[in-house]
């Protein structure tokens, strides 16, 4: 298991960046550039098509809740065990 790199804190960004768009969209009113240029690349600076395919990405939830069973799975037992 490598240390290094922790998908499962990606994907809980990944799901703020998605939550802040949801409250913010209002079809045929905001547009997803202008979210992006407000309040996402703001706090998470990124380009707009990251931003694009963070918002499209199917099953964030699934790929979280697997994400986090495997990291689960994988840690090491501490001396009290």
């Amino acid at each position: 298991m490598t240390m290094g790199y922790n998908r499962v804190n990606k994907l809980k960004q990944y799901r703020l960046i998605v939550e802040i768009t949801n409250r913010h969209y209002v079809p045929g009113v905001t547009t997803y550039r202008g979210i992006w240029a407000c309040y996402i690349n703001p706090v998470y600076p990124m380009t707009y098509q990251s931003y694009m395919r963070i918002i499209n990405m199917p099953n964030l939830e699934r790929q979280l809740q697997e994400a986090k069973e495997k990291r689960e799975q994988g840690r090491q037992l501490t001396l009290f065990e």
